[in-house]
């Protein structure tokens, strides 16, 4: 099979997605007049992540008649692919947008960060505003190990194609404007994704009723249940997303009488053993869950009785 042919076959299989999903089909883009602003994003598949978040946006926001919606292509088509189609959808979304307009587009670490830097700058070169939403909590530590040529490099990039920062907080804020200046800075806030939760609302519905516990400043309160309390984590499985807050919890939990259960899913990447090691030396081996990465909304709605939400950032914080 052909390159071009590869590629036409994954934009079939995009319009199938959109259609599903209730998305704009290609044909109505193509037809849609110039808007103010493009908002470029993946969509779900997978769940969680900027996939739902996008969904989510989608949902609230698309009668609005300044803004237009451009799906990039599932991330599970091979990268050079990939690449190729979804900088094919950056020109599209640049085609509908107003000269002088915005095209909003979201960046973690690693290869994204290149790609997005070189999408700042054709967004640029095509007389529009490039805006770069920022969602790597281990962006810093990420961008230290890179070599200061990079960093001149990328700064330069940056400069010239008068791309604008969106951040989730002043303090993150404050990082970008030190590692990037000169650059536009802005903040944006979020939340949860409430459609999330209605499988969970349609499993009590059906008579499996979410277990409820009170919990006051001594852990020796806690309402006992006859059966386990379920909490589900979804995520990664690292420092910066505050397992080991979670950890404790658990421990503080088992100690105090209530019998408990926590599910805890999502890639550790080389932090599996960690805590693998600190669940057996609380003695919780059987407690705490560690199920790696599930995709299946449906088996996540199997796990909990409690969605719990953790995190280290600011209350501003973009939360998906």
């Amino acid at each position: 099979m052909t390159f071009p042919s590869l590629l036409a076959l994954e934009r079939r299989h995009v319009e199938l997605v959109k259609a599903r999903l209730g998305w704009p089909s290609r044909a109505t883009e193509g037809a849609s007049e110039p808007r103010r602003t493009a908002l470029v994003v993946p969509f779900p598949p997978p769940v969680g992540g900027i996939a739902s978040l996008a969904q989510w946006l989608y949902d609230r926001l698309r009668d609005r008649r300044d803004l237009h919606f451009v799906p990039l292509v599932a991330k599970k088509t091979g990268r050079l692919r990939r690449q190729v189609a979804n900088f094919g959808r950056l020109l599209r979304a640049i085609r509908l947008t107003w000269p002088g307009g915005n095209v909003v587009f979201f960046s973690s670490a690693f290869f994204s960060f290149y790609e997005k830097i070189v999408w700042a700058l054709t967004v640029r070169l095509s007389g529009r505003t490039p805006k770069i939403i920022m969602v790597d909590g281990n962006f810093p530590k990420w961008w230290e190990g890179r070599s200061s040529l990079l960093h001149k490099l990328v700064r330069v990039v940056v400069k010239h194609s008068k791309v604008v920062i969106v951040c989730q907080s002043q303090s993150w804020a404050e990082y970008y404007r030190t590692i990037l200046e000169p650059c536009r800075i802005e903040l944006i806030g979020a939340t949860a994704r409430e459609t999330f939760f209605e499988l969970g609302r349609d499993r009590a519905a059906r008579g499996g009723t979410p277990q409820r516990m009170e919990i006051t400043e001594s852990p020796t309160s806690a309402t006992a249940v006859p059966e386990p309390l379920r909490l589900l984590y979804v995520g990664w499985l690292i420092p910066e997303k505050g397992i080991d807050d979670l950890f404790e919890a658990a421990r503080l939990l088992h100690a105090s009488g209530q019998d408990i259960q926590f599910d805890l899913v999502g890639p550790a990447f080389d932090k599996m053993s960690t805590w693998e090691h600190k669940r057996e030396a609380f003695g919780l081996t059987d407690k705490i869950l560690l199920h790696g990465k599930i995709e299946d909304p449906s088996r996540l709605m199997q796990f909990y009785a409690c969605l719990l939400y953790t995190s280290d950032a600011a209350d501003d914080s973009l939360r998906v």
